[in-house]
């Protein structure tokens, strides 16, 4: 019995202990809307360069950054990379959110997404969405892996979602536990696609996390055709709603009355 309760409040002080060394609180990662840029040249060092981005108009009266596709991608050659600061990785007190409007003018075999990553050690992390041409039923398609980066990971489709012109918005969140996508078509609020996808721990455990963003071709994949235009981009971290750490101190209180019993 003395070996039981032990363990009890040996379980409560691992619950408190996470919840004060992973405290929740958000903060902004990556906000890109471009419009402080002159010409592309300046986006460097923040963001590797490649020959085929431009800036065009954003329907706003700002900036958007078009990656244009090039068949030799396998050397990244249409594809610019953001690295952070630090790793990221969702957890029980934050989620990762990305958001960003991308603008499509609906041409068919396109391949361009926004993506999250890590080069740093096997394994690694991968999430890319936005424009796929391998998945039958569906021109938008979103990619999750904690194995590998390479052309065989399993790529996942909006059912329905085919191509359209216009400005669209792309919303992915990241639970400890699950990953769910939304697109709304030229961005009028209402959602027309929704992907979720339950991930397995080992997506941020034994990994570095998310350490680097990338906009334009997939991870080693060649995309010939025209891409997409990125902009109001924004990576954060947000911090768990208050109800649910309110759960996890109720748990605790459930530890500390077993152990009174």
């Amino acid at each position: 019995m003395l070996l039981a309760k032990r363990r009890w409040l040996l379980g409560f002080a691992g619950v408190m202990g996470l919840m004060v060394g992973g405290a929740a609180s958000g903060e902004m990662i990556v906000e890109e809307v471009f419009d402080d840029y002159g010409d592309v040249s300046e986006m460097g060092p923040t963001w590797s360069g490649v020959s085929t981005m431009s800036f065009v108009d954003d329907g706003l009266g700002g900036k958007a950054l078009l990656m244009k596709g090039d068949a030799s991608n396998e050397s990244k050659q249409n594809t610019t990379v953001k690295e952070f600061s630090k790793s990221w990785k969702a957890s029980a007190w934050n989620e990762l959110v990305l958001t960003a409007r991308i603008y499509d003018d609906g041409g068919s075999s396109k391949r361009s997404t926004i993506g999250l990553r890590s080069y740093a050690s096997y394994p690694y992390p991968l999430f890319e969405v936005g424009r796929y041409n391998g998945v039958s039923g569906s021109d938008y398609c979103v990619r999750m892996s904690n194995t590998s980066i390479c052309s065989s990971t399993k790529w996942y489709g909006l059912d329905g979602m085919d191509a359209k012109k216009g400005w669209h918005e792309i919303e992915a969140r990241f639970t400890f536990d699950q990953l769910v996508v939304k697109l709304d078509y030229l961005g009028d609020g209402e959602v027309d696609g929704v992907f979720e996808l339950e991930l397995d721990a080992s997506v941020w455990e034994g990994t570095n996390g998310f350490t680097q963003m990338s906009l334009g071709g997939p991870s080693n994949l060649s995309s010939a055709s025209d891409g997409l235009c990125f902009d109001e981009v924004r990576f954060q971290s947000v911090a768990v709603p208050e109800p649910v750490v309110g759960w996890m101190m109720g748990l605790g209180g459930l530890f500390l009355l077993r152990r009174r019993g």
